[in-house]
C-alpha cells in the first residue's frame, strides 16, 4: 500500500515490537525528510521501537506520522524512502484498572491467505469422496473444516478487539447470517420442492419436520440424542448445527475474558474446554456402549476440532519465528491426513474417538498454520493452486447441495447403491449448482453487507461445513 493510500486507510495505529526497544546506538532521525515525502502537513516523530528487516536482519526505526484529518500511520526509512508498515506493526496499550502497564503483542493482522481456500478445497474433496464414492475420510474433511473455522473466527475477533478495543457481537452474528443463511435457505427450498413433486423417498410431512430440525440448527442434537434420525438428504447438516451452537457461546466468552483479563486468559479458557471435551469423549467411549453418533455430533464431545483452531489463533504469531520448520511440518501433516484417509478406520470405529480424532485435529491445525506462516513453502504453494482455491470458494454451497443430489439421482436407493455413472452425474450436478449458488446467492448477499476489510470477508467463509 502506498503512502497516499495509507493516509486514507481506516486502520488505527498500533505498533508491535518485533525486536525490542531501543538499541546499542540511537539511529539517525529522519523525521523531517519522511514528513516531507508524505506531505499534506504531516508531522512525524521517531518512536523508541525498531522493526527487524527479515531480508538482512537490519534494524529499521519506526516513525509515527500524522496528517490533519487522517489516521496516524507507521513508516520506516527504507534507504531514504518512507515505507508504510502500518498493517505490519502494531502497538496495543491496555490500560485496564487491573493491568496498567503496556502490553505488547507480536501479532500481524491476518490478511487474505490463498492457501486457506485451498485447505477448504481439500476438506470438501474428502467429504465428497466419502459421501459420493464411499471412500473413508469424510470425517477428516469435517474436522479440518472445524479447525479452520475455529482459527479464522477467533483470529479475526481478536484482530477486531486489538484495533477497535471491542468486539461487536451483533455485527458478528449479522455477518454470519449474511454469509450462511442465503445459500442454506435456497438449498432447503429446493429440497422441499423436490419432496413436493415426489423426487424424495419420504413423505412431504416427514420432509417438513426434517427441514424444521435442520433449519433451526439442531440436527446434531436430534441425531446425537437419538431423538430423530434425519434422512440422508439433510443428514449432513449436523456439522453446521454444531458450529452455530459453538458460536452462540464462544464469542461471548471471548468478549467477557478480554474485558476483564488478557488474550492469554481467554486462551486458557479454550485449553480448559478442550481438555474437558476430550476427557468426556474418552470416558464415554471407554465406559459405555452408546452409538458413536453420540460422540461424533454432540457439542460436549465433538467441539475439540473447533477449540484447537481457537488455540491456534492465539498462538499463531509465535510460530512466525520458524517458517521453514512449520512449512515442512505442514507437508507431513497433509501426508498424515491422506494416510488416515486411505488406511485409517471409519468414523464408526470406536478407536477413532479414543486417540485418532485428536491426531487428525492436530494435523489439521499444523496444516492451517503452515499456509499462514509459510505461504511460500511447498505446502503453502500447493494449497494455493488455482483449482483448489476455486473448489474452496464454492465449498459451502457444494457441501449443502451434494447430499440432496445423491438422493434425488437415486431417490429410492441409498447413494452407495447407485452406479458410478449415477454418482458421478450427481456430483457433476452438485458442482454446477454450487457454482451458481456461489455466484448468484452467496456473493450478492455479501456485497449487500456493510463494507468490511478483506480479512473479514475471508473469515465469513470459514464455516464450510
Amino acid at each position: 500500500m502506498t503512502i497516499a493510500r495509507s493516509r486514507r486507510a481506516a486502520a488505527v495505529l498500533v505498533v508491535l515490537v518485533l525486536s525490542g526497544c531501543g538499541g546499542s546506538g540511537a539511529p539517525a532521525d529522519h523525521s523531517d525528510e519522511i514528513a516531507n515525502q508524505i506531505g499534506g502537513g504531516a508531522t512525524c516523530y521517531q518512536s523508541s521501537f525498531e522493526l527487524t528487516n527479515r531480508l538482512d536482519d537490519s534494524k529499521d526505526p519506526i516513525y509515527v506520522c500524522e496528517a490533519p484529518g487522517s489516521k496516524p500511520i507507521c513508516v520506516t526509512d527504507d534507504n531514504g524512502i518512507a515505507n508504510d508498515v502500518t498493517e505490519e506493526v502494531r502497538l496495543l496499550f491496555q490500560t485496564r484498572a487491573r493491568r496498567r502497564q503496556a502490553v505488547l503483542h507480536h501479532v500481524k493482522r491476518l490478511g487474505y491467505v490463498p492457501g486457506l481456500d485451498g485447505i477448504r478445497g481439500v476438506a470438501i474433496l474428502l467429504v465428497i469422496g466419502c459421501h459420493v464414492y464411499g471412500i473413508l475420510g469424510g470425517f477428516i474433511g469435517v474436522e479440518t473444516f472445524f479447525v479452520l473455522s475455529g482459527f479464522l473466527i477467533t483470529r479475526l475477533l481478536l484482530d477486531e478487539h486489538e484495533e477497535a478495543g471491542e468486539i461487536g457481537l451483533r455485527a458478528f452474528y449479522v455477518r454470519r447470517v449474511r454469509r450462511l443463511f442465503p445459500a442454506f435457505a435456497a438449498m432447503i427450498a429446493g429440497w422441499l420442492f423436490f419432496a413436493a413433486v415426489g423426487l424424495t423417498p419420504w413423505s412431504f410431512t416427514h420432509e417438513i419436520l426434517a427441514t424444521l430440525i435442520a433449519g433451526t440448527y439442531i440436527a446434531n442434537l436430534a441425531n446425537g440424542l437419538l431423538l430423530y434420525h434425519l434422512a440422508d438428504g439433510l443428514r449432513h447438516l449436523w456439522s453446521l448445527a454444531l458450529e452455530e451452537q459453538f458460536y452462540l457461546v464462544w464469542p461471548a466468552v471471548l468478549i467477557f475474558m478480554l474485558r476483564r483479563r488478557t488474550p492469554a486468559a481467554a486462551a486458557w479458557v479454550a485449553l480448559t474446554a478442550l481438555f474437558a471435551v476430550t476427557a468426556a469423549r474418552t470416558l464415554v467411549n471407554a465406559t459405555t456402549t452408546l452409538p458413536t453418533v453420540v460422540m461424533y455430533e454432540l457439542p460436549v464431545f465433538a467441539s475439540g476440532g473447533i477449540l484447537i483452531g481457537c488455540l491456534l489463533a492465539f498462538g499463531i504469531h509465535r510460530l512466525t519465528r520458524w517458517p521453514q520448520f512449520i512449512g515442512d511440518a505442514g507437508t507431513f501433516a497433509l501426508a498424515l491426513l491422506i494416510g488416515v484417509t486411505l488406511f485409517g478406520p471409519s468414523s464408526s470405529a470406536r478407536v477413532y474417538y479414543s486417540w485418532l480424532l485428536p491426531v487428525v485435529d492436530v494435523a489439521s491445525a499444523i496444516l492451517v498454520a503452515a499456509v499462514v506462516v509459510a505461504p511460500g513453502s511447498m505446502i503453502g504453494l500447493a494449497m494455493s493452486a488455482r483449482w483448489l482455491r476455486w473448489l474452496g470458494r464454492i465449498s459451502y454451497s457444494l457441501y449443502l447441495i451434494h447430499m440432496p443430489m445423491n438422493v434425488i439421482f437415486g431417490h429410492n436407493h441409498g447413494p452407495f447403491h447407485l452406479s458410478i455413472v449415477n454418482r458421478s452425474a450427481a456430483l457433476a450436478a452438485s458442482i454446477v449448482l454450487a457454482e451458481l449458488s456461489y455466484r448468484h446467492v452467496e456473493r450478492p448477499f455479501r456485497r449487500r453487507a456493510s463494507k468490511r476489510p478483506l480479512e473479514l470477508r475471508q473469515a465469513s467463509g470459514a464455516t464450510a461445513t
